[in-house]
């Protein structure tokens, strides 16, 4: 194998790895509640911003489909109809043809 042979290997495996790092990054995995990564989340990316509840944006500030969908099951169980509409109204405009 020649050297360029390893080169062009190495610069495929650095693209590899960042797109898995995008991916990472644009995953819906919201911090914890009472968390210091949640409390420096901008408030933005919540249905509820004064309380700081029900995130639906990745870390890169992406729309989540899968967190507008769990926005709706859980404002639905506990009553914020407020916030199950507006859930539902960024879902039916950001995911439900591609259904991310």
């Amino acid at each position: 194998m020649e050297i360029n042979d390893i080169i062009a290997q190495i610069n495929e495996l650095s693209v590899n790895i960042e797109l898995a790092q995008q991916r990472l990054a644009d995953a819906w995995n919201p911090p914890s509640i009472g968390s210091k990564k949640r409390e420096k989340m901008p408030s933005s990316y919540f249905l509820l911003p004064s309380k700081r509840k029900f995130p639906y944006k990745t870390r890169n500030g992406k729309i989540s489909c899968q967190g507008l969908r769990a926005a709706m099951s859980r404002a639905a169980q506990h009553g914020y109809t407020n916030v199950y509409n507006k859930a539902k109204r960024l879902y039916n405009k950001y995911c439900k043809k591609s259904d991310k």
